[in-house]
């Protein structure tokens, strides 16, 4: 993926900023709908395209420069919670990654402040007790997981809820009765200790193309996230069967 900054805009007549401002503000809702809630394809509801990972990234910095007040910042995502009926509660709250974009630079210098940031808390006696022994002597760096957050929830051994990251990251939808056939999520724990372990459901690349090859045409999904997303979002654990899901665990 071109990780640059792109206007997909570009060759269109500069807009009147308000209108601008109105126009980005239902993009990113729809998109957050799609990507968080639905699992439909992120697809630009004015102009019927495809929209990248960095392309949205791109309409965020947009708007963030024309109105940083605005509601889409408010919370994780811009996508309504109607559709969630049932929920459950996360303590502490399931956060998300803050995002390092723009010029090579610019990404140099959102990183130089994140790491002077981690410094000045490993200096701080208050905070020593929420940092790893090993801060201030090296990081450790990965690639992204790129799925749906989840926290399964286990009471002395047996698991009780797990529930979904929601846009706030305080509660999130239950989907207790739809994990059973997500690979990677034991019923009961070979200890009987309670705990939270956090994680991603996710689906490989491989299972993804078999899968989505034999669905119809409507039905098939652009990419992993976007087929994960959709197969969380089907009403009943039968309809999940044989989707191929898995869960990649990294907190406990």
């Amino acid at each position: 993926m071109n990780d640059k900054n792109v206007d997909i805009f570009k060759n269109k007549p500069v807009m009147d900023p308000k209108k601008r401002i109105k126009q980005l503000e239902k993009t990113i809702k729809a998109l957050d709908i799609s990507f968080h809630i639905t699992g439909n394809d992120c697809v630009d509801p004015f102009t019927g395209e495809v929209i990248l990972d960095n392309e949205y990234d791109a309409l965020k910095t947009e708007l963030l420069k024309l109105n940083p007040n605005s509601k889409i910042f408010k919370t994780v995502t811009a996508a309504s919670s109607k559709t969630i009926k049932n929920k459950i509660v996360h303590d502490p709250p399931m956060t998300s990654i803050n995002k390092c974009n723009g010029s090579e630079d610019e990404k140099k210098e959102i990183l130089g402040k994140w790491l002077g940031d981690c410094r000045k808390m490993d200096k701080n006696e208050s905070e020593q007790k929420y940092l790893p022994t090993w801060l201030g002597k090296f990081f450790t760096m990965s690639y992204k997981h790129d799925g749906l957050a989840l926290s399964c929830e286990y009471e002395k051994g047996e698991l009780k809820r797990v529930g979904l990251r929601s846009k706030s990251g305080v509660d999130g939808e239950d989907v207790t009765d739809k994990v059973k056939y997500i690979a990677g999520i034991p019923q009961t724990l070979k200890q009987p200790i309670t705990c939270k372990i956090r994680g991603e459901v996710e689906t490989s690349i491989s299972t993804f193309e078999k899968v989505n090859a034999t669905l119809s045409e409507k039905d098939q999904k652009a990419n992993p996230r976007a087929y994960t997303a959709g197969s969380m979002n089907r009403k009943t654990a039968e309809k999940m069967k044989d989707r191929g899901l898995r869960f990649t665990a990294y907190n406990v």
